[in-house]
């Protein structure tokens, strides 16, 4: 028996009404992440208690687990799917600055199919804040040109290094961090900085 069973088992009992819940409200957390199997347990308990109210928050711009199931039409078409819905869009984020934020939309908006938004930043800066360095050698040497860059300005910042893998984190970093003190820098994985 595997979760997917486990979520099939539950939609059995509620339906058959073998289970049967006094719920009020469901809140379901990153909901850009929810299964076909999942949103059928929360329809068979919504048809179960007609009056329970359903409340979702998500970011269809965070979905990054399809390869488990998940899947975002769900969330694009929330109310064909739950019945007459009410939207609240969070559109200001405290996570990172307008610069940041400029080149991820970019790149997120090439998804036509992604829900169109239009997101604030609390946090507005003048300089880029993003530095794209692809090099499948010497990526040592391309982020340390890119610290130079970024120290030339005699500011303190901070700085993020990304890698795919934590075992690829860069053998000089406290080399760095000592040569370019005004630097806050730190390397973390894609997936963990999200």
């Amino acid at each position: 028996v595997d979760f997917d069973d486990m979520i099939g088992a539950a939609i059995g009992h509620v339906e058959s009404s073998q289970y049967q819940h006094r719920y009020q409200h469901i809140l379901v957390d990153e909901f850009q992440d929810i299964s076909r199997g999942r949103t059928k347990l929360i329809k068979a308990i919504k048809t179960a208690s007609p009056n329970c109210t359903f409340f979702a928050v998500g970011d269809d711009w965070q979905a990054i687990y399809r390869f488990t199931g998940s899947d975002i039409g769900v969330m694009r078409n929330f109310s064909s799917e739950f019945g007459p819905t009410a939207t609240t869009q969070l559109d200001k984020t405290f996570r990172f600055n307008n610069q940041i934020l400029e080149f991820t939309t970019q790149f997120v908006m090439m998804n036509p199919a992604q829900i169109q938004k239009q997101i604030t930043s609390h946090t507005n800066l003048m300089d880029p804040q993003v530095f794209i360095s692809c090099t499948a050698t010497k990526e040592s040497r391309v982020a340390l040109g890119c610290l130079e860059s970024i120290a030339k300005k005699g500011e303190k910042a901070s700085v993020l290094i990304l890698g795919r893998y934590w075992h690829t984190e860069p053998e000089e970093l406290d080399k760095w961090s000592k040569k370019f003190p005004k630097l806050q820098i730190k390397y973390q994985t894609i997936h963990a900085s999200k």
